[in-house]
């Protein structure tokens, strides 16, 4: 069964990021006050959008990745899709350590869920999981699901 997301799409994500990320730093009008302003009406700040990471420190090279694995019950997949696409956007939008939240779903069978996870690092991540946002998301899906598997990977850039 194939996914909507394989490993080909991640490597791809991160060269676009790596490319966006040079090409958005850069100042395109000797008026680096306009330049921004057209930047920050399109959804980027300091020359980088928030779903995009910037360009990497040494730190950023090994990040913090999570991997999860759902299989949804059928009567509940579709309240689980929306849950799970929220929980992503508070995700990204409340957490400042969390640089990717990738929710996937396979192709033949909308009950089986794939996460991608970025952290800054574990510290990152174990933010993450006392957030109330998270606590809120696992406690609605508790019932929902079969099966859960999750892995914990360093991500080299």
């Amino acid at each position: 069964m194939r996914g909507r997301c394989g490993p080909e799409v991640f490597v791809l994500m991160r060269h676009a990021k790596l490319y966006l990320s040079k090409y958005l730093s850069r100042d395109f009008e000797s008026d680096s006050t306009k330049s921004q302003d057209i930047r920050s009406r399109n959804g980027f700040t300091n020359g980088t959008a928030r779903s995009f990471s910037p360009l990497l420190s040494e730190a950023q090279l090994k990040m913090f990745v999570i991997a999860v694995e759902f299989k949804i019950h059928p009567a509940n997949a579709d309240q689980f899709r929306e849950t799970i696409l929220k929980q992503a956007a508070n995700s990204l939008s409340l957490e400042p350590d969390c640089h990717q939240f990738d929710v996937c779903f396979g192709l033949d069978d909308p009950t089986h869920c794939f996460l991608y996870e970025k952290y800054t690092d574990e510290a990152a991540f174990q933010v993450h999981r006392n957030m109330p946002h998270f606590a809120q998301f696992s406690s609605d899906v508790e019932t929902w699901v079969d099966s859960k598997e999750v892995k914990s990977w360093v991500c080299e850039a």
